[in-house]
């Protein structure tokens, strides 16, 4: 909520039902909880003795009378259904696919707790071209996101059998929802998801030249990229015994929903059952704040359940918390939740003027998220004949399995190889630009794409070691922006064998590799593959990369290269926050920050806490000790600071 953190309350929008009666408990200093009407010998006619009017004992003329409408955040839903030929085909329980999945579509389109939801249809493959056997996805949804559709999808299913062809373009139905198509999901202010329904495995993505894991990669390229991207969140259904577990969980596992594991259905009865499932998990407990017109304090709201209090919970427990959109959005959590999801609750309202309560704490006056630190980082991997096969395999797999891990959002990749991968009859070459430049999460799916589709590298043994690393001298990209950490990470198998004279070219490396450091402030990382990588020349840069290392690092397996991208990241990830400008009317003697609701304490020893990185300046934080290593790790979710409360020291 960085877009509405600490404004201050000039007035509200629309009341939302009947306005709630009385002040926020501790507010009111005659013990009445407002409301008392003007026959109580009050100046004011309120029935306490100040003069504002508002019977709350203060002199806030806002506390407790003023709401807000809210109202719940939408949700989308495209059922992506296969219909291919085996849908056809009986399951146990005697009905066949289908048939079955239309009927558990139908239950779900009509539960009563998605009443509000809007739903899709879009199948694959392309169920007109049965005559022409194609893996084609059908080029639009049959029916479109939106309101009302749900008996609409079911006649549909029900007029339109499955093809008579047996391919199955899963991969391609879901690409569909990426990049700039114009579909209703891609909003960032409802919950969207795609329900994935596949009976068996993709068939389609280049079958014939791509070995699995190539396809298992993309596959999770596109569910992560839905997910981080398009704003949209995958759950999967696999129906029949002979669907691809390593398929379906390389999409569920990075969709971002629930579930993480695909869901099994093997009769009418699972999928029913599947399909129950899926229709009370995405339902949400997410509300948007409709009617304020004017600037407002995001300190002084509470939220009501019929009238009873929801406390705030950072933790995500059992309470509400504000979200990190841009909108004015709120979420409950837990309990809170569950009790919405079981229809217990008839109003839910917002209140303002009133010191947000949470376990008792009514002090703060201004809060946001802290983004997390820029970090920029080139990958840049030998592509000579050396690497073909195994090799290839496991590079691709951990490069894939690192773009795709959440806690790697905060790090923008690059990608490129040596030799230059493209062709040309001097293989000691290297292209004047990288392949893929540092550009974000939009990098990732493309990087992943193009190193599933290069099934080998290239056939000549040369290796360009050194010319990969001098192009960084003038052309380093985002890796030299000064508000960015940036590092580049050069893999091989081998050697350099292009650099003339070869005897010189251990002190050539160490001098290239100090000058892009010295001049971009950049850290070098060098891994050897197997056993027949050069230590010495590998040693010459990692000696000289400035990251800390003393020898390059070794890996021999998938694990081991695995193991050493999860340490690279956690070194490249900064511990240095800034802190967006609050304003002059903060008191920075009053501080907090608070790791996914729990707080850390502050620590001008700078053992294990944060401290302010310029005691004068204050604008920037860093993280010390264990809480460092928890920000490497990835196992923060949210940083926080908070203003006005007595500030938590280390003991």
């Amino acid at each position: 909520m960085i877009g509405i953190v600490g404004r201050q309350l000039c007035g509200a929008g629309v009341l939302l039902g009947m306005l709630l009666t009385g002040a926020c408990s501790g507010e009111d200093a005659d013990g009445l909880d407002g409301g008392d009407g003007g026959v109580d010998g009050s100046a004011a006619g309120d029935g306490d003795t100040d003069a504002d009017g508002d019977g709350d004992g203060d002199t806030d003329t806002d506390c407790g009378e003023q709401e807000i409408d809210l109202e719940l955040a939408g949700v989308k839903v495209m059922l992506l259904v296969d219909a291919s030929g085996s849908m056809n085909d009986d399951i146990a329980g005697g009905a066949d696919k289908w048939s079955a999945t239309t009927d558990a579509i139908e239950m779900m389109v009509n539960h009563p707790e998605l009443k509000d939801t809007w739903f899709g249809l879009h199948v694959f493959p392309n169920m007109w071209l049965d005559l022409v056997p194609t893996c084609d996805t059908e080029p639009s949804p049959v029916i479109e996101v939106a309101p009302n559709t749900g008996q609409q999808i079911v006649e549909w299913m029900r007029h339109n059998p499955p093809s008579t062809v047996a391919f199955t373009p899963l991969l391609d139905g879901l690409e569909y929802y990426l990049g700039a198509i114009d579909t209703p999901l891609q909003d960032a202010k409802t919950a969207n998801y795609i329900v994935l329904l596949s009976d068996g495995a993709d068939n389609c993505y280049q079958t014939l030249l791509t070995d699995p894991y190539r396809k298992l990669n993309v596959l999770a390229g596109i569910a992560d990229d839905l997910k981080d991207i398009s704003h949209i969140k995958t759950v999967v259904v696999g129906l029949g015994d002979e669907v691809s577990e390593e398929e379906l969980n390389a999409v569920a596992q990075n969709g971002g929903s629930t579930f993480g594991q695909f869901i099994p259905a093997t009769d009418s009865a699972t999928l029913n059952q599947a399909f129950e499932e899926i229709a009370k998990s995405i339902r949400p407990c997410r509300y948007l704040l409709t009617s304020p017109s004017t600037i407002w304090d995001s300190t002084k709201v509470n939220f009501y359940f019929d009238g009873e209090v929801v406390e705030r919970d950072r933790k995500h427990l059992d309470g509400w918390d504000w979200t990190k959109n841009d909108e004015l959005e709120v979420e409950f959590y837990g309990p809170a939740c569950q009790k919405i999801k079981d229809n217990l609750i008839t109003d839910v309202r917002a209140q303002f003027g009133c010191p947000t309560q949470i376990d008792g704490e009514v002090c703060a006056t201004y809060e946001s998220f802290l983004p997390f630190p820029e970090v920029a980082v080139a990958v840049l991997e030998d592509f000579s004949s050396s690497m073909t096969g195994e090799k290839w395999k496991v590079a691709s797999t951990a490069l894939t399995q690192m773009l795709v891990n959440d806690r790697n959002n905060p790090i923008e990749f690059g990608f490129d190889t040596f030799p230059d991968a493209s062709v040309s009859l001097d293989f000691c070459d290297v292209a004047d630009s990288p392949l893929f430049t540092i550009g974000g999460q939009l990098n990732h799916l493309p990087i992943i794409k193009w190193c599933a589709e290069h099934l080998d590298p290239l056939l000549s043994g040369s290796t360009p070691l050194h010319a990969i690393l001098a192009r960084l001298i003038n052309r380093p990209g985002k890796l030299a922006d000064p508000d960015v950490s940036g590092a580049a990470v050069v893999i091989t198998d081998g050697e350099d064998s292009c650099y003339e004279p070869i005897e010189e070219v251990v002190p050539a490396l160490t001098q290239t590799v100090e000058k892009v450091v010295e001049m971009h402030d950049v850290r070098i990382f060098a891994i050897g593959y197997g056993d027949d990588a050069n230590e010495e020349q590998l040693n010459a840069i990692a000696q000289a990369g400035n990251t800390g290392l003393s020898t390059y690092l070794h890996a021999d397996d998938l694990a081991s290269l695995e193991g050493i991208f999860e340490q690279i990241a956690n070194m490249v990830t900064s511990c240095l926050f800034t802190v967006p400008n609050p304003g002059a009317s903060v008191d920075y003697n009053l501080v907090n920050i608070y790791f996914d609701g729990d707080v850390v304490p502050r620590d001008v020893n700078h053992l294990n806490g944060w401290d302010w990185f310029n005691n004068v300046n204050k604008n920037k934080i860093e993280f010390y000790g264990s809480y460092c290593d928890a920000l490497k790790s990835g196992a923060v979710r949210d940083v926080v600071i908070e203003f006005g409360c007595e500030t938590v020291i280390v003991e």
